[in-house]
């Protein structure tokens, strides 16, 4: 099942650094391209800077939650 997301650039937005490492290291295994953010705000900064295919973002976080970058991505 390997490469089956290869070339597809994720962003994994979640402020717990394990699950946020799990995630994105399976998805990476599976050959996407990947961004992680601890926060909304770092989350933005990376969606200015690069392509990004898919976003996922947990909804409740410390800094920000899940709709709010939702909100900010679409604007």
């Amino acid at each position: 099942m390997a490469n089956k997301l290869k070339g597809l650039s994720i962003l994994v937005v979640d402020d717990e650094l394990d699950l946020r490492d799990i995630l994105a290291e399976k998805l990476r295994e599976e050959g996407a391209i990947l961004y992680r953010a601890g926060d909304v705000a770092s989350a933005i900064a990376i969606v200015k800077g690069e392509k990004i295919d898919l976003i996922l973002s947990d909804i409740l976080m410390a800094r920000g939650d899940g709709v709010e970058l939702l909100k900010k991505v679409k604007q």
